[in-house]
């Protein structure tokens, strides 16, 4: 519910086999590491929230963000999701995630 980077870790064993040979079956660990392409940095500032009602969790509206090339930065509080743009002399809000 965070705004961390996610990885996946996956470790499996290969197996290899040459019929017709008398080379002996082998294996091998294999170990893949899948990290997102999206960081998320917590900021505070001055900002302008467009309420984001269709998306109704942290998770929900981090996804949408980071699906929407116009989405620099999201906000969810009680229930809420928002798409935040900078802007002066606007309510100071803290808890936003910026896609970098």
């Amino acid at each position: 519910e965070n705004g961390d980077r996610m990885k996946i870790d996956l470790t499996c064993t290969v197996y290899g086999r040459f019929p017709g040979s008398s080379i002996p079956p082998v294996s091998a660990s294999l170990r893949i590491e899948l990290q997102d392409n999206v960081c998320w940095v917590r900021e505070e500032f001055e900002a302008h929230l467009t309420p984001r009602a269709d998306l109704q969790s942290a998770t929900t509206c981090r996804t949408g963000c980071r699906r929407d090339s116009r989405c620099s930065h999201w906000h969810f509080d009680q229930g809420s999701c928002s798409f935040a743009a900078r802007r002066a002399g606007e309510q100071q809000v803290d808890g936003l995630y910026a896609k970098v």
